[in-house]
C-alpha cells in the first residue's frame, strides 16, 4: 500500500516538466489517500467504540496542527530550495518508511 505514495515522490523530484509533476503528486495523493483510509478501518477494527472517540479527537487535533503548520513551513521551504529539492529530501524518510513496512 506504501509504495504507490513512495513511489509517487520519487518521480516527482525527479520530474523535467510541470505536467509531470502534477501527475506524479496525483498517484502520491491516490496512495496517501489509502493509507489514511486503511488506518481508519484497522482503528475502528481495534479500538472499542467507547474509546473511539477519544482517539478520534487526538487524531483530528494532529491533523488541525498539521494542516495550520504545514503550508507555512512548505511555503518557506520552498522560496529557500526548488521543489525538486524538496522532492529530493522527502525521498530519504519515504524509503526509510519503506524499509521498516
Amino acid at each position: 500500500m506504501y509504495v504507490s505514495p513512495c513511489c509517487g515522490e520519487c518521480y516527482c523530484g525527479g520530474g523535467a516538466e510541470y505536467n509531470r509533476m502534477i501527475t506524479t503528486r496525483t498517484i502520491q495523493g491516490i496512495g496517501g489517500g489509502g493509507i489514511l483510509n486503511l488506518g481508519e478501518i484497522i482503528r475502528a477494527d481495534l479500538i472499542s467504540l467507547a474509546e473511539r472517540r477519544v482517539y478520534q479527537g487526538l487524531l483530528g487535533l494532529t491533523w488541525s496542527f498539521a494542516a495550520g503548520i504545514g503550508p507555512p513551513i512548505g511555503s518557506a521551504l520552498a522560496q529557500k530550495a526548488s521543489w525538486r529539492r524538496l522532492f529530493s529530501k522527502s525521498e530519504s524518510f519515504s524509503y526509510a518508511r519503506l524499509r521498516q513496512s
